[in-house]
């Protein structure tokens, strides 16, 4: 279980790169929304990705393992994404 969470923010990182430097490039008005919606998208592309070839197949298993890593990732996004915004 834990794997699935640790691998899934793990490849979630290209994903959040890759929109911080397009948001960065505009001007986003409110940079703590920006960084929740940041770390939603990236971790759940990030979560679609490693779920391919994760051998677990229950429900519960996705439902907290792979829905966990969503949820960290806004809050990473929240506390992180803004500082990184400023200029």
């Amino acid at each position: 279980g834990w794997h699935c969470l640790v691998e899934a923010l793990l490849s979630s990182l290209v994903v959040a790169g890759a929109l911080l430097l397009w948001l960065r490039r505009g001007a986003p008005v409110s940079p703590r929304t920006a960084g929740i919606h940041l770390g939603v998208a990236a971790t759940a592309l990030g979560t679609a990705v490693y779920g391919l070839s994760c051998p677990a197949e229950t429900i519960y298993h996705l439902g907290i393992w792979h829905a966990l890593p969503v949820l960290v990732g806004g809050l990473i996004g929240r506390i992180v994404v803004p500082q990184l915004l400023r200029w």
